[in-house]
């Protein structure tokens, strides 16, 4: 059973805290046991391995109660541990953020609950999944996570800012005289109120609204009466996925400037044999080494210090996501670029499933798997397009699609989209037949003292290599499409 998400919630321990640093520390999923997830089948367990940590754990978001708009903090660390996944969240300086760190402090929300993505069942254990975000909630659905310390910084600060307040207000209070108005007296002639009324109707209105001066919305430039809606940050459509990458299998860790394997010639051979004495046809196998080259990505900012001593730390951090989401989109493109440069070029196919189809016989007939599929814009809509009556037996009945990140999963086919593509382009592949490589985050941070501020540093490393050519076949279709 697949599911596109799954919300798996789990029962807190005793807490404790202190007010040091504002920061949640926890197992957020026990490994063997049983729970009941918001869908799918009850009791179901989660066992090492079978959730995908994100590299980037700043991806990872903390909100209350599964509600998006409640963000209240993200993720500085994530790891798998003998008996669950463990995590740290740092904490937003604000009303919620505060409101949070008391409630945990004081045993109010002590459960945690982790939401995952492209979620592979088998009866009631998780087969495979992705940690997508984490949410506090009030109660679980079961027993195992522990939030380990909770730390946060005092708020008396707001107890004394409503203290000086008062204090401030009485002393106002007591300082002003307000002006006696003026006693009122009757006027010496009487005025006829149906006249009046008779030539404000007519154009003479001004005798009885001159009066009256009005206040408006212009007048109240300091926002005492009529508020601004703050909206906080707007949405902006950003990929920052790689589904290219992680279809050929998660980026794997490079640990130096330069990535080498070997590869053997498979050139052994046999032949009829007479017998007796004939000679015996001989042959023999060669190897050869095979190596990349890293490259680098870096990007570099500079920050006032009043962003930092006046606003908030988080600033920093959002700098460098900019740079990781970046990073992410063009590293995308490099291994879109390096696989369909090295791979087998094929032309004079008519449909995607034509592609496909001829794809899947040729890997297999050279004892390979298609097990990923690449399509551009064009050929992705026509697939989609098709009826029950078209798609074939591998499609029918078996797809689920996941239409935020344009793929969907066939017979075990992972089959992703991607916009850079020319129209009209297929490839099919077996995973194993490419790599990418990637280094840790390596970010700097110096002070700009002259200039009072700090500046900001991000650089990653990262390689690709395609170890069987002949196991990437790219189609450019032909007319048809």
């Amino acid at each position: 059973m697949e599911n596109t998400n799954l919300e798996l919630t789990i029962t807190g321990q005793t807490l404790e805290a202190n007010l040091e640093e504002r920061r949640i520390t926890g197992r957020i999923i026990p490994f063997g046991v049983p729970g009941y997830p918001s869908v799918g089948p009850q009791g179901i367990i989660a066992e090492a391995g079978s959730i995908t940590l994100p590299e980037d754990a700043s991806s990872v978001f903390l909100n209350l109660n599964h509600t998006a708009n409640d963000v209240v903090g993200k993720a500085t660390n994530l790891e798998e541990r003998e008996d669950g996944i463990y995590a740290s969240f740092r904490v937003s300086k604000t009303t919620k953020g505060n409101d949070l760190l008391e409630e945990v402090k004081d045993g109010l929300r002590a459960d945690l609950s982790v939401e995952l993505s492209e979620v592979t069942t088998k009866g009631t254990a998780i087969v495979a999944s992705v940690l997508s975000g984490v949410a506090s909630v009030v109660k679980g659905a079961f027993k195992g996570a522990t939030v380990t310390e909770v730390a946060a910084e005092a708020t008396d600060t707001n107890t004394n800012e409503k203290e000086s307040s008062m204090d401030e207000n009485l002393e106002i209070n007591a300082e002003v005289t307000p002006e006696v108005a003026p006693s009122i007296k009757a006027a010496n002639e009487k005025q006829d109120l149906a006249k009046l009324t008779f030539a404000a109707a007519h154009g003479g209105g001004s005798a009885v609204q001159a009066a009256i001066t009005s206040t408006g919305v212009a007048d109240d430039a300091g926002e005492v009466y009529v508020k601004e809606q703050k909206l906080g940050e707007l949405f902006e459509a950003r990929k920052v996925s790689r589904p290219i990458v992680n279809a050929f299998g998660p980026a794997r860790p490079l640990t130096s400037l330069v990535i080498s394997g070997t590869k053997k010639n498979r050139t052994i051979t046999v032949a009829p044999w007479a017998g007796g004495r004939a000679e015996i046809a001989s042959s023999k196998f060669s190897t050869e080494s095979q190596t990349e080259q890293a490259a680098y990505l870096a990007g570099a900012g500079g920050l006032d210090i009043e962003l930092i001593e006046f606003g908030s730390e988080d600033v920093v951090s959002e700098v460098y996501e900019e740079m990781i989401d970046d990073y992410h989109r063009k590293t995308e493109t490099v291994f879109l670029t390096k696989l369909t440069a090295e791979a087998t070029a094929v032309s004079g196919t008519a449909t995607v499933i034509e592609a496909v189809n001829d794809g899947m016989r040729k890997l297999s007939g050279q004892g390979a798997k298609g097990d990923v599929v690449v399509l551009d814009d064009t050929s992705y809509a026509e697939l989609l397009e098709l009826t029950s009556s078209e798609v074939p037996w591998w499609f029918e009945n078996q797809a689920t699609v996941n239409l935020q990140d344009g793929s969907f999963t066939a017979s075990g086919i992972k089959i992703v989209t991607n916009s850079d593509l020319a129209a009209g382009t297929v490839i099919v592949a077996d995973s194993r037949a490419a790599k990418f490589y990637e280094s840790k985050n390596i970010t700097l941070r110096s002070i700009d003292a002259l200039h009072g501020g700090i500046d900001l540093a991000f650089i990653k490393a990262h390689a690709a290599m395609v170890t069987d050519p002949a196991s990437v076949r790219v189609y450019t279709l032909g007319t048809g499409v």
